[in-house]
């Protein structure tokens, strides 16, 4: 049977993969960030290519971080992508980049708290949780207005994905990088505002991190279209 289907291929010169949140679709163009070990702490980029000639070209170099943890498209502003990175204090940060105008703007930058991989938009407010994997870790919501950082919640373990329902809940997940300290938790918000409540619980399983990975929940794409919450577990039970 003939299938009218056509691959291309993109080569990802660095790494085996950008992170889950780190690659979007925005205005016919897809964009895609660096996530690699990086020891030499080299700049990373953020990749354009032209979804019709499939053109790649490195679009941005962020000459001060290690990592790009996430590239989301902004929802609420045109043509805007807004970036988070990492890992040591100076290098986490969150950003918004216009790809029309090239502008970068500085939405916080210097410290852990501003270390994510993933994040929720409402109209006046970002939502993540912080990826520190040594100090402790919270819920934000970062107030679009004024420009102010808010914890919501103190949470175990460093948060990996998040997600939104059909109904509007907000939920995010931590992952366990130390099974000694830590437990996989998905919490859950009503609107994104000071009520966090714990809504599952899960364990490390019993193959070794050094092989298998660390326990992690992932969220499934298109969740906003659902009002029942599905979620993969790896290396949980």
């Amino acid at each position: 049977m003939k299938s009218d289907v056509i691959f291309n291929e993109i080569t990802i010169d660095r790494g085996s993969r950008p992170l889950k949140k780190g690659i979007s679709i925005l205005n016919d163009k897809l964009y895609f960030g660096d996530y690699w070990r990086n020891p030499d702490r080299v700049p990373a980029y953020i990749y354009e290519v032209d979804l019709n000639s499939f053109e790649k070209k490195i679009f941005l170099a962020l000459d001060w971080v290690r990592h790009i943890h996430c590239v989301q498209v902004d929802r609420y502003q045109k043509d805007c992508l807004l970036i988070g990175t990492g890992d040591s204090d100076s290098e986490s940060g969150i950003y918004r980049f216009n790809v029309k105008t090239k502008e970068l703007e500085v939405l916080g930058q210097g410290s852990q708290k501003y270390r994510t991989v993933s994040i929720q938009q409402t109209k006046k407010q970002l939502l993540y949780g912080s990826d520190d994997p040594d100090g402790e870790n919270y819920i934000y919501a970062y107030n679009k207005v004024s420009g102010v950082v808010k914890a919501l919640k103190k949470i175990e373990g460093p948060a990996y994905y998040s997600t939104v329902d059909k109904n509007g809940y907000i939920y995010i997940a931590t992952t366990i990088e130390d099974r000694k300290r830590h437990r996989a938790i998905i919490y859950r918000s009503e609107d994104g505002g000071d009520s966090w409540q714990e809504h599952r619980e899960f364990k490390k399983d019993i193959w070794p991190t050094k092989y298998f990975g660390n326990g992690v929940v992932e969220f499934v794409s298109g969740q906003e279209n659902l009002e029942r919450l599905e979620y993969k577990l790896m290396g949980l039970k």
